[in-house]
């Protein structure tokens, strides 16, 4: 699926949430804790789901989505520094035990998710930031490299402006991002700003044709706005899922290791009702376990989408996570040398969404004849997910809530 820019003249609005669990089958088997594993991966399904839903509810008529693994880090890092009730808040938060077994699984994520030598793999850039009259440990600064991939370093936030120009220079030269943190959101003292960005090509296989381009009238309520659009034949995954009241439809990625998922609710304005259902930690996985192949015609937006969203509203919406951004609130050790007043002060998330080369193209002669035609034409769901050649448990890497006629900012 393509997404439509929050740059057209329709001004989308996004929030982000990704998630990015499971496993590649090829790692040794001696270096996982496949138990702990799956704990993390229900998790997340879990907590993108209920994301979903109160951002749907807070934002109507827009774009909203989750991003869950900076958060996730973030909450992970903090735990391998914490003690007391904060240690067990974050481990609860995480579904996981103890400090081994952070160590075990992110390291283990990191190198499966982002092999930038896999066509279509997404580039993930975590960094951290604290003010110089904060300064970090060695010990935390070399954790979150060796644990997360992350760079944590000092900034002096005594020039709010400069610090954040600073900061914002430094995460558009890691991809096509710009102003991600604001001067306003940039405190002296103790606080800890976690800052990412994420950029994924959305690239299909050769199973499914794009054969033109289409102009969607996209309606929800009583609006209706046309929006660009792309129609395409090919072989799918479908399912008519009756537990949460929507047709589903897997399209699978180039080599065969991503797939992407949409979700169209059977009640034109159902996507709530929908969305309520999918808080269940299993109710994504029938999704996967329901489709089966059909040859089919769809209509879907096209687009590109560079999206900025404020992890810390998805962060507060859980009580286990409401501390951490209290300063005096969570009880640290070996952060820095103020680690008694250190807190998070942001969690800042930027993504780009953008299609992978489209050649325009007969369909393949085993779909001449579409067994379903839908066009994605009311607010639905996308996800994109890995497929089993990665590993069983499949987990969402992007959720997105799309509607796109409110007007309202998020």
């Amino acid at each position: 699926m393509h997404l439509t820019s929050g740059r057209t003249p329709a001004m989308l609005r996004v929030i982000l949430a990704c998630g990015y669990f499971l496993y590649y089958l090829p790692l040794s088997e001696s270096v996982r804790d496949i138990d702990a594993e799956n704990r993390l991966a229900f998790e997340s399904n879990k907590i993108t789901g209920e994301t979903l839903y109160e951002g749907a509810k807070r934002n109507p008529g827009q774009i909203y989505t989750t991003a869950i693994f900076p958060l996730l880090a973030t909450t992970a890092q903090l735990a391998l520094f914490s003690e007391g009730k904060t240690y067990e808040n974050l481990l609860s938060f995480l579904n996981l035990k103890d400090k081994n077994e952070i160590r075990t699984i992110f390291p283990t994520f990191i190198e499966i998710l982002f092999n930038k030598d896999r066509i279509g793999s997404p580039t993930l850039n975590l960094n951290m930031y604290s003010d110089t009259s904060n300064r970090l440990s060695p010990a935390f600064i070399d954790t979150y490299n060796k644990t997360f991939g992350g760079k944590a370093r000092t900034v002096d936030y005594s020039d709010t402006v400069k610090a954040a120009n600073e900061i914002n220079d430094e995460v558009e030269n890691e991809g096509e991002f710009n102003n991600i943190i604001s001067s306003k959101m940039i405190k002296e003292g103790g606080g800890l700003s976690f800052i990412s960005s994420y950029v994924l090509t959305i690239m299909y296989s050769d199973k499914f044709k794009f054969i033109n381009e289409k102009t969607i009238n996209f309606k929800s309520g009583n609006k209706v706005i046309n929006i660009p659009g792309i129609t395409g034949e090919g072989v799918v995954k479908y399912a008519d899922i009756k537990s949460i009241d929507a047709k589903t439809i897997e399209l699978e990625g180039k080599d065969g290791l991503y797939s992407y998922i949409m979700v169209l609710p059977n009640k034109h304005d159902g996507l709530l009702e929908v969305l309520e259902k999918l808080c269940d930690s299993t109710a994504f996985q029938e999704i996967l376990d329901r489709g089966e192949e059909v040859c089919a015609k769809l209509s879907i937006p096209a687009g590109d989408l560079i999206a900025k969203c404020d992890l810390e509203k998805t962060a507060k919406e859980s009580n286990l996570l409401r501390d951490i951004f209290e300063e005096g609130r969570l009880e640290l050790q070996g952060v820095s040398h103020k680690y008694n007043n250190t807190y998070v002060s942001s969690i800042l998330h930027e993504v780009h969404l953008k299609p992978g080369p489209i050649i325009y193209d007969e369909p393949r002669e085993l779909c001449s004849m579409p067994q379903i035609e839908l066009e994605m034409n009311r607010p639905h769901l996308f996800y994109v997910t890995f497929t089993q050649k990665v590993g069983p448990i499949r987990t969402p890497i992007v959720g997105v809530v799309f509607d796109i006629t409110g007007t309202t900012s998020n």
